[in-house]
């Protein structure tokens, strides 16, 4: 997942944009990490790829 694309993102459960909370970055792409909405629903980033069932 690449970072610009971040801010265009929406939590599945409420709607609140996401946060980067930690990760592993290989340039401009995330390869694993974790997202935070702004109402605390966690979601993973597993390869490179977000897991919204996570």
């Amino acid at each position: 997942m690449y970072t610009h694309i971040l801010p265009v993102l929406r939590c599945p459960c409420c709607g609140a944009g996401f946060e980067l909370a930690e990760s592993r970055k290989e340039d401009e792409e995330i390869i694993e990490g974790k997202v935070l909405c702004g109402k605390g629903h966690l979601f993973f980033i597993h390869e490179g790829i977000l897991d919204f069932q996570s």
